[in-house]
C-alpha cells in the first residue's frame, strides 16, 4: 500500500452508472468497495472471502454471490495475485503522472525565483565591495590585492565555476591547490556550535531545517527522509561554509517568500549559495604578508569572490 497521502483519482459518473444498470443494490455495494480497495491498496485484493465480506459489510454467503456475478460480468476478474479491476492500474498510472508533473513544476518555480534572487544579491554585493575597496587608505595595498585576485580568478577559471556550480551532491568538496589555499575540508573548529560550546550534529541541524521550512512528521515529503535529505543539510555547512544560525535563517527567508515549503533540500541549494556569496562581499582584504604573498584570509576571500562573480554571470 503506498504511504502517500490525499491522492484522489478520476471517477466518470456516467460510465459507473451504465456499467452498473442490471446489478442489484449488494452487487453494487460490493463492487464499489473493493474498487476503492484496490485504489488505496494500488494493487489486487488478496482472496480472503470472509475478511473481504467483513470490510463491504454483508454475509459471506451473499458476498460470495455478489463476486460471483461481478466475475461473471466482466466487472472484475481473479488473477494470481487476487481481485482485480483493468481499468484501475490505468487510473492508478495517470493519477502518479499528474503527481510527478506537479512536483517537477515546483521544484522549477522555486530553483527559478533562487536564481533571480541570486544575481541580485551577486550584483549587489559586488557594489559594496567596491564602495568598500575605495575607503581603503592604503593604494598600493588595494591594487596588489585586486591584481592577485584577477590573476587567481583568471587561472581557475574552469575549475572553479564547476566546483561552485555543482558543490551540492558531487561528493566531499576540496578547495582548489592552483590557488594557492590548501586542499582539504574545513577544519573542526570551524563547525558551529552550541550555546555551550559543543559541536553541534547534522542530525541536529537537520531537525532545525525541517522545523524552520514547516516540514511536519505526520506529512514528510519523500525528497525530505533521511539520511540523504542528512546528509545533504550538512553540506551547507562543510561546504559552503555557512554556520547553523546562517542557514536556518536562509531556510526561514525562503518559506516566508512561498506558501508551501520546498519539495527536498535540494530546493534550497540556490539561496544556501547565495547566502555564501553574500557572506563573502562582507570580508575585509587582508595586506599582503612581509614576503609579498597573500595570507591566508586573504586568499578565502579571493576565491570565494572569484565563484561569486561567476555565478552572477552565469545564471
Amino acid at each position: 500500500m503506498t504511504d502517500e497521502k490525499g491522492k484522489h483519482y478520476a471517477f466518470y459518473p456516467s460510465d459507473w452508472l451504465a456499467g452498473t444498470r442490471g446489478l442489484t443494490a449488494a452487487e453494487t455495494g460490493v463492487y464499489i468497495t473493493l474498487i476503492a480497495m484496490m485504489y488505496e491498496r494500488e494493487g489486487p485484493l488478496d482472496m480472503d472471502r470472509a475478511r473481504l465480506a467483513r470490510l463491504c459489510g454483508i454475509p459471506a454467503g451473499s458476498f460470495k454471490k455478489a463476486v460471483q456475478v461481478l466475475i461473471e460480468e466482466g466487472k472484475i476478474v481473479e488473477t494470481d495475485g487476487g481481485l482485480w479491476n483493468a481499468r484501475v492500474p490505468k487510473e492508478i498510472e495517470k493519477t502518479h503522472r499528474k503527481i510527478n508533473a506537479g512536483k517537477a513544476g515546483a521544484d522549477a518555480r522555486w530553483q527559478s525565483d533562487e536564481r533571480e534572487n541570486l544575481i541580485a544579491t551577486s550584483q549587489s554585493g559586488k557594489q559594496n565591495m567596491s564602495r568598500h575597496m575605495s575607503k581603503k587608505d592604503n593604494k598600493n595595498n588595494e591594487n596588489d590585492l585586486r591584481s592577485q585576485c584577477g590573476r587567481n580568478a583568471t587561472q581557475n577559471q574552469n575549475q572553479n565555476t564547476t566546483a561552485a556550480m555543482g558543490r551540492i551532491g558531487s561528493g566531499k568538496q576540496h578547495r582548489s591547490s592552483s590557488d594557492g589555499v590548501d586542499d582539504r575540508d574545513f577544519t573542526a573548529d570551524e563547525r558551529p556550535t552550541h550555546s555551550d560550546g559543543e559541536a553541534r550534529s547534522d542530525d541536529e541541524l537537520y531537525d532545525e531545517v525541517l522545523s524552520a521550512a514547516g516540514i511536519r512528521n505526520g506529512s514528510m515529503p519523500t525528497y525530505w527522509m533521511p539520511p540523504s535529505a542528512v546528509i545533504h543539510v550538512g553540506r551547507w555547512r562543510s561546504q559552503l561554509g555557512l554556520t547553523d544560525a546562517e542557514i536556518i535563517s536562509t531556510v526561514r527567508e525562503c518559506r516566508k517568500r512561498h506558501d508551501n515549503p520546498p519539495n527536498g533540500p535540494k530546493g534550497l541549494d540556490s539561496a544556501m549559495q547565495r547566502t555564501a556569496g553574500a557572506k563573502v562581499t562582507e570580508l575585509k582584504p587582508r595586506t599582503a604578508s612581509q614576503h609579498g604573498k597573500p595570507d591566508e584570509k586573504s586568499k578565502r576571500m579571493a576565491f570565494y569572490a572569484s565563484i561569486t562573480d561567476r555565478a552572477g554571470a552565469t545564471q
